[in-house]
């Protein structure tokens, strides 16, 4: 017996890994950030749970005394039904407790699915913050937008979007039509011309013009790549010449 508690005690090691985890915080966060959201869900099942047994006590405690002879005996079928395990250790026999059985079955679902969204939700968005946060930087860092202020960056954000190549892959080849923007997060590429290569790294940009690409790019490594849209990267260019001309000069 010993034994077995401290191998259940070194199991708890998990959560010294899980201190580490970018993913384990922001799903702390999210159930904090809910936590009154949630507390009214809990607040609203246990309400569910006490109508429920307490009709099937009304209903049933005359067919089945010894399993519906109270309403906190009838508590354990409405958990079980609300919470959709059904044991089927204690389950209604007459018309009307098969009928309140079934809608209680149907609102433990939704009682459930709720808490759930609400969860998932506030996790997307989190995440969806910190990689806004991360992508600005990254923008804010590259030597492309320099002397452009922060305002500007902030409203491209939401039209970056990111991909990765593995290596040797081609991004853009000679007489394609290029209309968005790459930014080079990590790794790096080759512009070839002929035999002559140009090689780029993180912090430089290629692209974003809509016209046929005079040089291939392919990539040395694993890349990651920011995206800017056809859109924005219009605006950007026609706003900044210096960008247009650093854009037009590689490619």
């Amino acid at each position: 017996m010993t034994l077995r508690v401290i191998v259940l005690i070194r199991l708890l090691r998990f959560f010294k890994f899980a201190r580490y985890s970018p993913g384990f915080h922001s799903l702390v966060e999210a159930v904090r950030a809910e936590r009154h959201a949630l507390a009214a869900c809990v607040l609203i099942l246990a309400s569910v749970v006490l109508i429920s047994a307490g009709f099937l006590y009304v209903l049933e405690h005359r067919a089945q005394p010894d399993k519906f002879g109270s309403i906190p005996e009838s508590m354990w079928w409405a958990v079980a039904t609300v919470t959709t395990v059904g044991y089927g250790d204690v389950v209604p026999v007459t018309v009307w407790g098969r009928i309140v059985g079934a809608l209680t079955m149907v609102v433990g679902l939704l009682m459930l699915a709720l808490p759930a969204g609400i969860v998932a939700t506030a996790f997307v968005s989190i995440i969806a913050r910190q990689n806004f946060v991360v992508t600005g930087g990254l923008i804010a860092r590259m030597p492309i937008f320099a002397g452009i202020d922060a305002g500007t960056i902030i409203n491209l954000l939401p039209s970056v979007g990111t991909r990765t190549f593995g290596a040797g892959e081609y991004i853009v080849r000679r007489g394609e039509t290029v209309t968005s923007l790459y930014l080079i997060a990590e790794g790096k590429v080759d512009v070839e011309v002929g035999r002559n290569r140009k090689r780029l790294g993180p912090g430089d940009a290629f692209g974003g013009r809509n016209a046929l690409a005079r040089r291939s790019v392919r990539t040395e490594t694993v890349v990651k790549l920011l995206v800017l849209a056809p859109l924005e990267v219009n605006w950007l260019l026609e706003s900044f010449p210096r960008i247009a001309a650093y854009i037009t000069e590689l490619l």
